[in-house]
Order: structure tokens, then C-alpha cells, then sequence
């Protein structure tokens, strides 16, 4: 201050000072969405409070990091954090984000089979696409159900038959981690061989032609 006058005063002018705070800026961790057995997600910071322009760019140290790992169990609740910020006119506060996880898709294929006509009706099992961390159906904890297998073939289906009539097929499974789609297979039916066996007879010098008669061997 200055130019204060008075009659019977003389004034003197110390100064003061203006303190600057830092200013506050709220950063928040990203949140995620993955699949059971995804890779670790990058996780990065959101600034919330930035003024004259400053972006992010004013920042040095930000650190962010993951609970999650390739092994997390659906159900669980990883957490997503920032951290060690800092900038010459800003402080920080932190609020974590989530990775959210979601079962991993497996698809279930019904094994397919060929078989000749009449021919007993083939074990159907199933084939598996889709596991994670190097596991599968009969890694132990990884299913509660497996999947119950059939076909709608029985030994009296002709060849040619409407694929209704000899399709394979799998439901049922069930585990923590994954979720099942279903994809038919189909059996096959060829003609069965038949040997056709032309009789033999035995005649005397000058008899009648015998009657020839057919026998066969093969049929259901």
C-alpha cells in the first residue's frame, strides 16, 4: 500500500505477500470390462480440475496399477488405482476404478461320426475351443457340470435321411468361469456292403440247367 497521508501521522508501508496453494485436481483411475483369463488391462488416469489450459502434460510420476491378473475368478472384485502424481501447482486425489470380469465364451462341438446302415448308434463326446491359463474340461475345478451328449441316429435311420433325423449333439455344461454355445455334429450314413452269392449245384452229364439262387450275407 502507499500515498496515505494524515496531519498529525506518518505512515510506513511493509509489504505483505500473496500465498499460492496448490490447486487441487482429482484423478481417477479407468475402469475395465474383460473376459475371464484377458490380459491385464492398461490401466490410465482422468484429471478433473485443471485450469489455464493445463492438461496432463504438467504431471510427472503418475503411476497406475491393477489388482487384476490373468487368473482372477469371475465374482471377484479387482480394483483399478493411481498414484505418486505430482506437478509444481497442482496436488492430487485419487479415487480407484474396477475391472469388471465376465465369463469367457467356450464353444462345445458334438463329435461327428460316420457309420454304414443298421450300424449301432456311436458314443457321441464332446470338443472344446475356448479355455483360458492352458486349462480344459478336465482340469480340476475349472467345471461344476460337463456336458451330456447324444444323437438323434438310431441303427434304423436310411441313407440319405434328413439331417434331423442324425444329428449329434451336447448341452449342459457349466463352470464359474466360462460360459457354453453349442455347435451340432452329424452322423453320417453309408450304404452297408452285401455279398450276393450266386448257389452251386451239382449234375450229371446231360441234366436239366439248374435253377441258380442268390444268397446274401451283409444285411441288417
Amino acid at each position: 500500500c502507499s500515498g496515505t497521508v494524515a496531519d498529525d501521522y506518518s505512515f510506513t508501508f511493509p509489504t505483505g505477500t500473496v500465498t499460492v496453494q496448490k490447486k487441487n485436481v482429482a484423478v481417477t483411475a479407468s475402469s475395465h470390462t474383460v473376459n475371464y483369463g484377458d490380459a491385464v488391462p492398461t490401466v490410465s488416469a482422468s484429471y478433473d480440475g485443471f485450469i489455464n489450459s493445463a492438461t496432463s502434460s504438467v504431471v510427472s510420476g503418475m503411476s497406475c496399477t491393477t489388482t487384476y491378473a490373468v487368473t482372477t475368478n469371475v465374482g471377484m472384485t479387482p480394483t483399478t488405482s493411481c498414484a505418486s502424481g505430482t506437478a509444481t501447482n497442482y496436488s492430487f486425489t485419487y479415487t480407484a476404478g474396477t475391472v469388471t470380469i465376465n465369463q469367457r465364451p467356450v464353444t462345445v462341438t458334438a463329435s461327428s461320426h460316420t457309420v454304414q446302415y443298421g450300424a449301432a448308434v456311436p458314443t457321441v463326446t464332446a470338443s472344446y475351443s475356448g479355455f483360458a491359463n492352458s486349462q480344459t474340461q478336465s482340469t480340476s475345478g475349472v467345471m461344476s457340470s460337463l456336458p451330456t451328449c447324444s444323437t438323434t441316429y438310431t441303427a434304423a435311420v436310411h441313407v440319405g435321411a434328413a439331417l434331423a433325423q442324425r444329428t449329434t449333439s451336447c448341452s449342459g455344461a457349466a463352470a464359474g468361469n466360462y460360459s457354453f454355445s453349442y455347435a451340432t455334429g452329424a452322423v453320417t450314413v453309408n450304404q452297408r456292403p452285401v455279398t450276393v452269392t450266386a448257389s452251386s449245384a451239382s449234375v450229371t452229364y446231360g441234366d436239366a440247367v439248374p435253377t441258380i439262387t442268390a444268397s446274401y450275407s451283409g444285411l441288417q
